[in-house]
């Protein structure tokens, strides 16, 4: 039965179900595998110990399905499942009389084990869907936090729904102290979290994919996480680049001195690797998040002193640098060309129409 259940148990997390949906499906699962197991014991044991030669006050006689009776097996196991169920959960004594001696046995230690199981049943719904329970009444009490604070500083509309929109998508409507339980877990079962939690940027990352799988843990343990609201700058042209930053989820727009969006950096991809792999720390261009985004960063200095044995990677982030200068120039060079065209296309009047002298008509 624990195999079944784990079984179960791996299906349902593939599906993506709730903590809540998941024990309430295994918890019907598993009661009832027990009351199925306890209804054959009901009947296998009478028969067993009497060598079929069941006395006139055994319940399967009264209920008529003992080996004489001639019952299809269905109704055999229904009466079983009944009784079972009617003393495991002690709802009822059932439809017939317990006085045989194994029968009151077999009754009182499945009232017995019921009992246990249904104590055993409150306490874990008490703790699965109580702490559910606390961990979103404390995300409430913060919610309202937040919104006394946003009152008292009279925030305009714009801004609230940025900083709800933040909230929602950090906490996901629920509260802890990550901090607090980070710190209680040794730095190997750490490490393993944080590379989970850093899963789709493994993935999709090209750097990572050529580095080895002992390195990730290192570098991520390195890496602080940072979520940005729409709009949001991450990096402003002109700034000191000291961290290259790596896109978890989300996108960022890369935007020239002009203001000019050249295009959109999504999963995976990096920015301010530039300053990784010259003397030039001066951010050339701006990154903005289009989408609530989550980047991880790292110092460039700590960064660079992983990579530098690698030199398949560090070939890799310079062929970007280059790609991405040639196609930010290009992309500049033709808005230039098509404002020049249309500057020149409207002095030539061949986008206006020339100025026609209409005759007036006296009324």
């Amino acid at each position: 039965m624990g195999s079944v259940l784990n079984y179960l148990n791996t299906i349902c997390h593939s599906l993506k179900l709730s903590r809540e949906l998941r024990f309430t499906i295994l918890t019907i699962i598993k009661t009832y595998l027990l009351i199925h197991l306890v209804a054959c014991l009901l009947f296998i044991v009478p028969i067993v110990y009497y060598v079929d030669d069941l006395p006139k006050d055994s319940w399967l006689i009264q209920a008529g399905v003992d080996s004489g009776n001639e019952r299809h097996h269905k109704y055999i196991y229904a009466e079983c499942v009944l009784m079972c169920a009617c003393y495991f959960f002690g709802v009822s004594h059932g439809k017939y009389d317990i006085s045989a001696s194994v029968d009151e046995i077999c009754f009182s230690m499945v009232t017995l084990f019921g009992r246990l199981y249904t104590l055993f049943l409150l306490a874990e719904v008490l703790r699965i869907f109580g702490i559910a329970s606390v961990s979103e009444s404390r995300y409430e009490q913060r919610l309202s936090q937040l919104e006394d604070y946003m009152n008292s500083k009279n925030l305009p509309l714009d801004l609230r729904n940025r900083l709800l929109k933040y909230y929602e998508y950090k906490l996901q409507k629920r509260y802890f102290n990550e901090s607090e339980i980070l710190s209680t877990l040794s730095d190997h079962l750490k490490t393993d979290l944080l590379v989970f939690a850093a899963r789709k940027l493994i993935q999709n990352s090209s750097v990572f994919k050529l580095l080895p799988k002992s390195m990730h843990g290192t570098i991520i343990a390195s890496m602080t996480s940072q979520t940005y609201s729409p709009g949001d700058v991450i990096l402003l042209i002109g700034t000191i680049a000291e961290a290259t930053y790596f896109i978890s989820s989300g996108t960022v727009a890369v935007i020239n001195r002009d203001g000019l969006e050249l295009c959109h950096l999504e999963d995976g991809d990096e920015f301010a690797i530039s300053a990784l792999l010259s003397t030039t720390h001066v951010q050339l261009f701006s990154y903005v998040a289009v989408e609530t985004t989550e980047v991880f960063y790292i110092s460039k200095l700590l960064f660079f002193e992983f990579i530098q044995g690698y030199s398949e990677v560090v070939n890799l982030l310079e062929a970007t640098v280059k790609r991405r200068m040639v196609k930010y120039g290009q992309i500049e060079k033709n808005v230039k060309k098509g404002r020049s065209d249309f500057l020149s296309e409207l002095h030539r009047g061949l986008i206006l129409e020339s100025l026609v002298k209409r005759p007036i008509i006296a009324e």
